[in-house]
């Protein structure tokens, strides 16, 4: 039997692996403008529905694609209903969440927090997504 550990081949593609990864990054920081509204918004250029995408892209997890389906065949469709509605909503954020955003210029929502309630609010809304997704990631994780 083979010792245990990453033979050769195993090592040579981690490092190509690694070494592509950084390859990518520089190619695209060069081509990159400077400033965090190019960075963050892409100056505005992305159209309403591919940010919808990413915003159900970002809420989706491998436990997701996991844990609903087994639910829902243990139990009901109940807690796989929260799942389903996401697609009822991501037309919604698309239509009006999206533009909102982008005619106040804002780049995030704790951004738009901050002007028009004060930094107390915004702070107290970053903690507690960071609380909560500390909570989820527990779960996910």
């Amino acid at each position: 039997m083979d010792a245990p550990g990453l033979g050769g081949l195993n090592w040579a593609v981690i490092i190509i692996y690694l070494l592509a990864t950084l390859g990518i990054g520089v190619w695209f920081t060069r081509k990159a403008s400077a400033g965090t509204d190019s960075f963050f918004k892409a100056n505005g250029r992305i159209p309403a529905w591919a940010a919808g995408f990413s915003i159900y892209a970002t809420t989706l997890s491998a436990i997701t694609y996991m844990s609903t389906p087994e639910q829902a065949f243990l139990t009901d469709w109940s807690y796989a209903a929260g799942n389903i509605a996401i697609f009822a909503i991501v037309p919604l954020l698309v239509l009006f969440y999206i533009p909102f955003f982008r005619k106040l210029d804002v780049t995030t929502a704790y951004e738009y927090l901050e002007e028009r309630f004060g930094p107390t609010i915004r702070v107290l809304g970053s903690l507690l997504f960071v609380l909560f997704h500390i909570g989820r990631v527990a779960i996910v994780v």
